[in-house]
């Protein structure tokens, strides 16, 4: 399956390539033709939502259908655009696909996902078009 943002930045381990060759793949079609998804979506949320919110800021920013400068936010005491605010989630997640699979990195790698969260419920309901 194609993801672009992903597949740029050369990151392939995601759900959507879990189990490739598992026999459960049927029961999977089956599942994406239902909800839209399936199950191995579920199985790392975390993951998932980093995968899921890279992938849609990337396009945000790519469309430029609005003025990502006219919002600020404070954030740590210190006053950014939506746009400054994007790019730092953007490049948490980048981090968090390098430490990944890498098990001695996994807490800085998980703080990574939480940051990113904290600073995407800051600015959520000013991504609109």
């Amino acid at each position: 399956m194609n993801r672009k943002y992903l597949d740029d930045i050369g990151y392939t381990n995601r759900h959507d390539t879990w189990n490739s060759d598992d026999p459960r793949q049927e029961k999977w079609a089956r599942e994406r033709s239902v909800y839209g998804f399936d199950e191995r979506e579920t199985w790392s949320l975390d993951h998932t939502f980093a995968c899921w919110l890279y992938e849609r800021l990337r396009m945000y920013k790519e469309i430029d259908a609005v003025d990502l400068n006219y919002h600020t936010f404070e954030v740590d005491d210190e006053i950014l655009t939506q746009n400054k605010v994007i790019e730092r989630i953007l490049s948490l997640l980048e981090e968090y696909f390098k430490m990944a699979d890498n098990a001695s990195k996994y807490d800085e790698a998980c703080n990574n996902v939480a940051e990113a969260a904290r600073l995407w419920a800051i600015i959520i309901n000013a991504c609109w078009w």
